[in-house]
């Protein structure tokens, strides 16, 4: 686009697309301020260029912010990563910054507070969340299948083999806690009885490293978390098509008042 013309010039107008400002125009603004003569103090161009900089500015300034939570280290996670490094945020008028939380119910927590009005999160939480009278709500579903394997330290054979053993889960009512519990009520293991589970945050990696260390037996894990393990040939006791059907494994969910201000 020329932003200059002979006989005028054509400014960006965030209400219509374009202002047109003749020089005439310009000239005869100057003098009603209080210019003692509607001949033009400075440079034209210059004057055009510092209204196209004050656009600019306030264009820039009118991105919307936006806090967006992401709650695990892993494969299914990548989605606003991805959408934030192609810059898709900013192109749809969005200034996002993305806060980890760790653990769905950590997320949760953090919409819940109003700490943040969105969040990438595991599905069980929101859900447990929304029975209880919170106003949350699931707006989207990335994967919509329980993707979780088992991996577990080599003395472990079969299910069996877990009783008196520690599995780790992030936190309590998480979608790893949900996946842990329901596998071994599968397998006829009572969770907590049985089977220990307790908490270690600090992302997939951090539970793999306790793993390795022999502080647990197990945990659940996704892509690629479960690739790194696979090369350090640990064994896998289930893979995702033992954990059941669909189920929300990462939805997007988002407050009440969040949604409802911003239905567009």
């Amino acid at each position: 686009m020329s932003w200059l013309r002979q006989k005028g010039s054509v400014i960006p107008c965030p209400s219509n697309g374009s202002c047109r400002i003749s020089v005439t125009e310009v000239r005869y603004s100057l003098f009603v301020m209080g210019y003692s003569s509607p001949t033009f103090p400075y440079p034209l161009s210059s004057i055009l260029i510092l209204l196209f900089m004050l656009w600019m500015s306030s264009s820039a300034v009118a991105a919307e912010k936006l806090i967006f939570g992401w709650s695990a280290v892993a494969g299914a996670q990548a989605i606003p990563w991805i959408t934030k490094e192609a810059a898709l945020f900013e192109k749809n008028g969005l200034e996002v910054t993305l806060i980890y939380l760790d653990g769905g119910s950590k997320a949760t927590q953090a919409l819940m507070s109003g700490d943040i009005p969105i969040a990438q999160i595991g599905g069980n939480s929101p859900i447990a969340a929304r029975l209880r009278g919170a106003d949350v709500s699931i707006v989207a579903g990335i994967v919509n299948i329980l993707a979780y394997s088992l991996i577990v330290s080599p003395e472990i054979k079969k299910p069996e083999d877990l009783r008196g053993k520690k599995l780790a889960v992030s936190r309590y009512g998480s979608n790893s806690d949900y996946a842990t519990r329901k596998i071994l009520t599968k397998w006829g293991l009572r969770p907590d009885r049985d089977v220990a589970i307790i908490q270690i945050p600090g992302g997939q990696p951090t539970r793999l490293a306790a793993l390795q260390n022999g502080q647990v037996a197990g945990l659940v894990a996704q892509p690629p978390v479960t690739n790194l393990a696979r090369k350090l040939r640990l064994p896998m006791l289930a893979e995702p098509d033992d954990f059941g059907s669909a189920y929300p494994n990462t939805p997007i969910a988002a407050l009440g008042p969040f949604l409802r201000e911003r239905k567009e």
